[in-house]
């Protein structure tokens, strides 16, 4: 389920309607009702079809099964309903209760109500809430230092620019992507279906597999970097060495080393909260990158002597 604002007609995006509904009939029947369901806003469609589905282990996650009668009727519906409005009294994208009759449905199992605001809001039928009430303005002296340009990075830059907040990031490599960046190994993958992890913001309907191969989630992370220009507030090439809290100054200090130099020839930067910092969470900082990025290599007696040739995996 993913959310859209927009009340007029879908037909002139409508694919050919046999190849559509050839692709509904391989899909999630249980994820069908729910789309249908959005679609339209109209709660009958939970009334009928919601005790025609049923689920079966798949995992990681459980799939939806249905009768073949039921199937046709649900891509039918479907494809009627990309030629039609959206009625004047639907129910609300962001309606609650709804949602809650839709996600057994969708996923096969309950759900806490606990992870339900949480859904609508990564679904995209809801505004990013602030975790905390925001009780002051940010400051417009705030400036954020990011360490990595990874996924997480670039997640956190575009939440800053969303509110007008200073950032700059800082990234040893000379692109972004983090991990999937400098992991290569043969058969790299992502072991999250694609869909999840994405950004909710930036969902890509152009995945080629359920798991992508690393170079193509790599991709992604460079078209996000491209498209909200995020290059301009890069800076490549420079590692993070040391970071310390300047109390008088109630600022972050991070010593900077450009790569192509000696590590003993650091820039003092400074920076006001929140520094974005890695691996641990302070009361103004977040993680944004990964322990996996240097290796860590055997030391054994004799390794220096070993004349033949050697291989490290990670």
């Amino acid at each position: 389920m993913t959310a859209t604002t927009e009340s007029s007609s879908l037909a002139d995006r409508a694919p050919d309607p046999d190849v559509l509904r050839a692709h509904l009939l391989e899909a999630d029947p249980g994820v069908l009702v729910a789309v249908l369901a959005q679609m339209t806003g109209d709660p009958s469609v939970i009334d009928r079809y919601a005790d025609k589905i049923d689920h079966v282990p798949d995992p990681p996650e459980r799939a939806g099964t249905t009768d073949q009668q039921t199937a046709e009727l649900l891509a039918d519906e479907i494809i009627d309903a990309l030629g039609r409005e959206r009625a004047a009294d639907a129910i609300p994208f962001d309606d609650r209760d709804f949602f809650v009759r839709l996600l057994p449905i969708a996923l096969g199992s309950p759900v806490d109500d606990e992870h339900v605001d949480l859904l609508l809001e990564q679904g995209g039928f809801r505004p990013s809430q602030p975790t905390l009430p925001r009780t002051t303005p940010i400051p417009s002296s705030t400036s954020v230092a990011i360490i990595g340009a990874g996924i997480a990075g670039i997640a956190v830059a575009l939440a800053a620019a969303e509110e007008g907040v200073q950032f700059q990031i800082f990234d040893r490599n000379n692109e972004v992507g983090g991990t999937w960046l400098t992991t290569r190994y043969p058969g790299i993958g992502v072991d999250t279906p694609s869909a999840y992890y994405s950004l909710s913001r930036e969902v890509n309907p152009d995945w080629s597999n359920y798991y992508p191969q690393g170079a193509e989630y790599q991709a992604y992370l460079v078209s996000l970097a491209d498209k909200h220009d995020l290059r301009s507030h890069i800076r490549f090439g420079t590692e993070v060495e040391a970071l310390w809290w300047d109390e008088e100054g109630q600022q972050w200090r991070s010593a900077l080393a450009p790569l192509t130099v000696p590590s003993t020839s650091t820039t003092p930067v400074s920076w006001s909260p929140p520094l974005v910092t890695s691996t641990v969470r302070a009361s103004r900082s977040c993680a944004v990158e990964t322990a996996s990025r240097a290796p860590v290599f055997t030391q054994r007696n004799g390794i220096r002597n070993w004349t033949s040739r050697a291989r490290r995996s990670r």
